[in-house]
């Protein structure tokens, strides 16, 4: 039996081929593989974790692992490892590359979480920030895919296994490729969600401790910072969002109409679709552009205020997903490089042959 904790992350990584079950010959193996792989991770980034922070539990079955930032512990669903017996009659290597992957993503959560110095500053300001004001996250509903911190999690993963030219097989494919381009369009917009928290806290009327001040004004700095050095000019995106908040307040107490909603969604919903395709695709929204956005919103038939409203948050989107796309192309090269690729080779039928039989358990 071989001690996997005195492996290193590349000879654990490497044992992923169509030997693995030699190494790996049962499930409680397999438990202490994921375990050792987690740590390794982990350590590889600077971090230490013991033992006893890595746990196996029951979850929601599409997840197969989760990091808990407020008890440091990382889970593994014991769901999928029940196929285990399965995969090993079948030869079955996505099963272990797909839970290497979930102990690579989360190791790379550990360390944002725990000030690694191989992630970056900025990262790991947004993530005390996270910790700090993780109800701020759900409520201005910042997007999970292109939220930075899942972006380098996932990018960090992928650049591990992509050295392994036996595992290449389960990323350069059409439906890894497909699934990643989805993922990478989204308003995730640092900048406007530290406006937004840090007007909210301004109003705030209870008891604030000087450390979660710090974690705010530092994510603020950072985040302006960021802005100027790739040319994103700070003012101009926070008088965006104060010209759509001030119309938004206009109309709270505007009677509602469902016919006049649905129509200003839908055509607001088009300039969103057409602007954030241009600029996820590293174009630029031009001043013509948005004279043509504001003609036709200006052409329906609905209240000034309404109209005033929509217009606004489309100017404000543009905003948001240029800060996005440049979060993106900064916190994840390879992944920019993957999706401008051409390719058309499809996913190996072991992927297929896996999440087939993982329906049945």
């Amino acid at each position: 039996m071989i001690d996997f904790s005195s492996c290193s992350l590349d000879q654990l990584l490497n044992m992923i081929d169509k030997n693995f079950y030699y190494y790996v010959t049962t499930k409680e193996q397999m438990y202490q593989y994921l375990s050792c792989l987690f740590i390794k991770a982990c350590e590889s980034m600077g971090t230490n974790v013991s033992h006893e922070k890595v746990e196996f539990a029951y979850l929601v079955k599409s997840d197969f692992g989760l990091y808990d930032q407020f008890t440091n512990k990382m889970t593994f669903n014991k769901k999928p490892i029940e196929c285990f017996d399965t995969c090993k009659i079948k030869n079955n290597t996505f099963f272990p590359f797909r839970l290497a992957q979930t102990a690579l993503h989360e190791a790379r959560h550990y360390a944002q979480h725990n000030d690694s110095e191989s992630v970056d500053d900025y990262l790991r300001k947004f993530a005390k920030f996270a910790k700090t004001y993780c109800n701020f996250i759900a409520e201005y509903q910042f997007d999970y895919s292109t939220n930075p911190l899942e972006v380098d999690a996932r990018h960090y993963a992928y650049t591990i296994l992509a050295q392994y030219q036996y595992l290449q097989n389960f990323l350069l494919n059409q439906k890894y490729i497909e699934s990643e381009k989805k993922r990478s369009v989204g308003y995730s917009s640092i900048y406007s969600l530290y406006l937004k928290t840090n007007s909210a806290m301004l109003h705030y009327t209870g008891k604030r401790d000087e450390k979660s001040n710090l974690v705010l004004t530092n994510l603020g700095d950072a985040s302006v910072d960021f802005l100027i050095k790739n040319n994103l000019d700070p003012k101009e995106f926070a008088n965006a969002l104060l010209q759509y908040t001030i119309r938004k307040d206009n109309t709270i107490r505007l009677r509602f109409n469902q016919k006049e909603k649905t129509m200003l969604e839908q055509e607001s919903n088009l300039f969103d679709k057409e602007f954030a395709q241009k600029i996820f695709s590293d174009k630029i929204v031009s001043s013509e552009d948005l004279l043509k956005c504001h003609d036709k919103m200006y052409s329906l038939n609905a209240r000034p205020q309404m109209i005033d409203r929509a217009y606004y948050k489309i100017r404000l989107n543009t905003y948001k997903a240029r800060e996005t796309r440049t979060m993106y192309k900064q916190f994840a090269p390879n992944f920019v490089k993957l999706l401008q690729t051409n390719i058309s080779t499809p996913a190996p039928y072991e992927e297929q042959q896996f999440f087939s039989d993982y329906e049945k358990f």
